[in-house]
C-alpha cells in the first residue's frame, strides 16, 4: 500500500528517521470520519474550508466507496474529493491505482468556484520538519495538473503532472524532484505552521490523482534559513546583473556571472565565494541549496564546496552537469558539522562553473536565483 513509512529512503537528509519525535502520513492517519484528523486537514480551497461532508457510496455504484466530498459522482459538486481507495470498480476504469491508497481529484471552477484541493499538515511543535512524498495521475486521458507545497503562505516547490505515462504508481513524482528541489523539504515549524500539498487546477479538466504525504518532526530542533551577507566573485565578471541580494529568495530576481578570464584549461570560468552568517555553532544537519542554469546550451557542470574553518580548506559537496534549465542542486555535508562553521559563526560556501565541452557561445554565463543554506542545531 502506497501509505507505508517512506520517509528515510525518499529524502536521504543526514538525520536518521529514528531522529524524529513523530512520523505523521497521510495515507496511514486517513480518517473517513473525522476531518480536522489530528495533525491532518482537508480543504476545498484556498481559503481554507473544511471537506464536511462524507459520501459513503461515491460512485453510486453500490460499491461503497467513501469519500470526502460536497456530492457523489456524478452531480455537479462532486469534486474535489479525497479517500482512501476501498474498489477498484470506478467508472470509466481501470485506473493505475491499487487498494488502500490515498486518491483525490482537482477542483474544477465551474462546478465550485475553485481551482484547489489540499492536504495539510499543522505542525504540532516548534522545532524542524522534513517532508517526503510523491504523486502521479492515474489515468491516462491527457489532463495536466500542478502540485505544490507550501509552508504557511509561501510556495517551497512544485512539480506538473502529465498523463502521458511520464510518472505512474511504481515511478510516482517525488516530491525532492521538484521544482525547489530536496533543499526545499525541510522546513522550521512552529506549532499551528502548516505544510501544505495543494493540488492546482490549470483549466476546466484536471483529474484524479495518487498521493503519498508524510511529514517527520522533531520538536526543539531549530533551523536556520541563511541567505548570503556577502560575496566575492573571483572568477568571472559580475555585471551581467544582479547582487548580493538575488542570492537570498526564490523570486526570479537573479545573480548573473559571466565568462571573463580563465587562468588554465583545468580552471572554472566561474568561481563565488558566499559567506553566512550562522548562530548554530554545532549543527546537526547543513543542508546547501543552489538553483542554477546556463544560459546557454553547452557542457558545463557545477561545483559546490564548504570551507572547513579549521584548515580553510575547501571540501567538495556536489559536482554535477549544469544545464539550460532551471534546476535546484541539493548538498548535505557529512563528517563534523562544527569544522564548516567558525568561532563567530561565519560559514563560506564557494561555487565554481567549468566547461567540460563544446558551448553555443563563446562567453557563457550562469544565473543563480538562490544560494542559501539550512542550518539545524
Amino acid at each position: 500500500m502506497m501509505f507505508e513509512r517512506t520517509w528515510a529512503a525518499t529524502t536521504c537528509l543526514a538525520l536518521s528517521a529514528a531522529t524524529f519525535g513523530a512520523i505523521d502520513n497521510l495515507g496511514a492517519d486517513f480518517s473517513d470520519v473525522n476531518n480536522p484528523n489530528g495533525v491532518w486537514r482537508l480543504e476545498k480551497n484556498t481559503d481554507q474550508q473544511l471537506f464536511s461532508i462524507v459520501q459513503p457510496d461515491y460512485y453510486s455504484n453500490q460499491t461503497y466507496q467513501v469519500a470526502w466530498a460536497d456530492e457523489p459522482y456524478p452531480a455537479q459538486m462532486h469534486v474535489p474529493f479525497w479517500c482512501r481507495v476501498t474498489t477498484l470498480d470506478m467508472p470509466f476504469g481501470p485506473y493505475d491505482v491499487a487498494l488502500g491508497d490515498i486518491l483525490m481529484h482537482g477542483s474544477v471552477f465551474s462546478r465550485t468556484g475553485a481551482t484547489t484541493t489540499s492536504a495539510v499538515w499543522v505542525s504540532p511543535v516548534n522545532g524542524t520538519a522534513d517532508i517526503a512524498g510523491s504523486t502521479w495521475m492515474i489515468a491516462r486521458r491527457g489532463r495536466v495538473m500542478d502540485w505544490e507545497i507550501w509552508r504557511n503562505n509561501v510556495k517551497q516547490t512544485s512539480g506538473r503532472l502529465y498523463e502521458d505515462g511520464t510518472n505512474s504508481r511504481v515511478n510516482p513524482f517525488l516530491f525532492q524532484n521538484g521544482s525547489g528541489g530536496l533543499f526545499a523539504l525541510t522546513q522550521p515549524v512552529a506549532v499551528g505552521d502548516r505544510l501544505e500539498l495543494r493540488f492546482q487546477s490549470l483549466d476546466e479538466l484536471p483529474d484524479m490523482a495518487g498521493v503519498n504525504f508524510e511529514v517527520a518532526s522533531m520538536a526543539g530542533v531549530s533551523t536556520d534559513v541563511l541567505a548570503p551577507v556577502s560575496e566575492q566573485v573571483m572568477l568571472g565578471t559580475s555585471s551581467g546583473g544582479g547582487n548580493l541580494a538575488s542570492w537570498a529568495n526564490d523570486d526570479e530576481d537573479v545573480r548573473r556571472v559571466c565568462k571573463f578570464i580563465v587562468p588554465s584549461a583545468t580552471s572554472p570560468y566561474l568561481r563565488v565565494n558566499l559567506n553566512f552568517a550562522s548562530t548554530k555553532l554545532s549543527p546537526s544537519r547543513v543542508i546547501l541549496g543552489v538553483q542554477a542554469r546556463s544560459t546557454v546550451v553547452g557542457a558545463f557542470k557545477l561545483r559546490l564546496s564548504l570551507q572547513r574553518k579549521t584548515d580553510s580548506a575547501y571540501i567538495q559537496v556536489l559536482e554535477e552537469a549544469l544545464g539550460a534549465t532551471w534546476r535546484t542542486y541539493t548538498s548535505i555535508p557529512e563528517g563534523v558539522l562544527s569544522d564548516f562553521v567558525a568561532p563567530s559563526g561565519t560559514m563560506t560556501e564557494r561555487l565554481e562553473v567549468f566547461q567540460t565541452g563544446p558551448s553555443a557561445a563563446s562567453i557563457p554565463c550562469s544565473e543563480f536565483d538562490f544560494a542559501d543554506i539550512k542550518v539545524s542545531q
